[in-house]
């Protein structure tokens, strides 16, 4: 009895196509891939800590935020800025929430300022005691090896650490004057 290959080739194609169209879409296949913070500073126009103050929705998501800045790091943004929040591909991160306090990093794109690093360049700022900190992904953003970290949450997918505010904005000013690097 002769088998003929080719209905077993397209029974497998077929059942792997199948597999994918019910498996796939909640796969995220694509992931950021890691950046030093000194590329990603070196990819932002503006560096600021800023207070979430708006933000503008288009149907079920948030397109727009506006940020009051309070402290900069590097660039002239004045004192308030709208950042677009729309999605660039399936792994952007770009969000905004109301009231949120961050270092926000800012690139501009197509003429609009957007969160560098696919979204991930926006580092919440938290109180403890006296002190103040921001959270950093360690998977997608690497930190010089001078500056001290604590242990951060893990959310999202991302261990995070948390770096003192005033440490890691002395870090960003050295690394904006050297180009990015040490």
């Amino acid at each position: 009895m002769m088998i003929d290959t080719r209905f077993i080739t397209l029974r497998a194609v077929m059942l792997t196509v199948l597999a994918l169209l019910v498996v796939g879409p909640g796969m995220n296949l694509a992931k950021v891939a890691p950046a030093s913070l000194g590329r990603v500073v070196s990819w932002s126009e503006v560096i600021a800590v800023g207070t979430v103050i708006s933000v503008g929705a288009s149907d079920s998501e948030s397109s727009t935020a506006s940020i009051r800045i309070e402290d900069v790091w590097k660039g002239n943004p004045g004192a308030e800025v709208e950042i677009d929040l729309t999605r660039t591909w399936p792994c952007d991160g770009s969000r905004a929430i109301m009231g949120e306090r961050a270092v926000f990093f800012l690139s501009r794109v197509d003429g609009t300022l957007r969160i560098a690093h696919a979204g991930l360049g926006r580092f919440t700022i938290r109180a403890a005691g006296d002190r103040q900190y921001c959270d950093v992904p360690d998977q997608v953003i690497t930190m010089p090896t001078d500056i001290s970290r604590v242990a951060g949450p893990t959310t999202k997918g991302y261990d995070w650490s948390a770096y003192d505010l005033e440490a890691l904005k002395s870090v960003v000013i050295r690394l904006d004057r050297h180009g990015g690097k040490k």
